[in-house]
């Protein structure tokens, strides 16, 4: 609770003018934000882009923020809807937003050899390509990110049944996918 009052006060500072209160934001959520538009995007470069791009856009419509969110996912819904525009924009060009090895949690799978881990992490990782942008997104907001249902409710605008259902759905897709790269 101390440390939800702290950033309230934090936000209260910035609106009175005062930037270097924002600047303990950017620095407090500034790693997990890059993190989560990397995992999206796989460009370190785009990540960090637009990583930058959140915390401005955060910065300037920080009187909208209801200070009866959290913060977090204030961010994480930038973010979200950042990237999904950017999305939109390059798909075109875009031929899969993919993830690697390094990139997915160790704790992910239960394997008790190490070629078995990195089996399983390939082949979780060429099923989480394989998803639709949402699917992989709500995965990558629950699992890597490690978020609430609420929270991730929040972020998206899905209703929380709604939420529930895709994230079965998201799950059960890419076990059917796992499951088919396993008979190939």
């Amino acid at each position: 609770m101390a440390e939800v009052n702290e950033e309230r006060e934090q936000i209260n500072q910035c609106l009175a003018g005062k930037r270097e209160a924002f600047v303990t934001l950017v620095k407090k959520y500034q790693k997990p934000i890059f993190n989560y538009l990397f995992h999206m995007s796989r460009d370190y470069h785009l990540a960090s882009d637009l990583t930058q791009e959140v915390f401005l856009k955060a910065f300037v419509g920080l009187k909208t923020f209801n200070p009866n969110k959290k913060f977090s996912n204030w961010l994480y819904k930038i973010s979200h809807n950042l990237f999904i525009d950017w999305y939109r924009r390059k798909k075109s060009s875009l031929t899969t937003v993919s993830l690697n090895q390094q990139q997915l949690p160790t704790n992910i799978t239960n394997s008790s050899s190490h070629l078995d881990e990195i089996i399983n992490r390939q082949l979780i990782i060429s099923a989480l390509n394989q998803l639709s942008l949402e699917y992989k997104s709500l995965l990558i907001l629950k699992y890597f990110q490690q978020l609430s249902y609420k929270e991730i409710s929040e972020i998206t605008g899905l209703k929380l049944s709604q939420l529930k259902s895709k994230l079965f759905q998201a799950r059960h897709q890419l076990a059917q996918l796992m499951e088919d790269k396993i008979e190939v």
